[in-house]
């Protein structure tokens, strides 16, 4: 399942895959020449969210972390490594 229409869409469909987990198998992102894709596989669900701009990233991931504040840990290694 891609979830790329609108963030909030996104937003929604990333924090429930996250928030419903009993199992997170991947979290990560993936930077590609011209965009970045953030990767979530559970026992339950695979989605993604892509974008192109890592500013719009980072905000998605920032909006992220209030919506699974579980996995807040796992949202801040991403933020770093978009950071770097």
């Amino acid at each position: 399942m891609k979830a790329n229409v609108k963030t909030k869409t996104a937003l929604k469909t990333v924090s429930s895959a996250l928030n419903e987990a009993e199992i997170l198998f991947g979290f990560d992102l993936v930077k590609r020449p011209n965009r970045m894709e953030l990767n979530v596989h559970t026992d339950k669900k695979e989605t993604q969210f892509t974008c192109v701009n890592p500013s719009v990233m980072k905000n998605f991931l920032d909006e992220l972390k209030a919506l699974s504040p579980d996995h807040n840990e796992d949202i801040e290694e991403l933020l770093l490594e978009i950071a770097s």
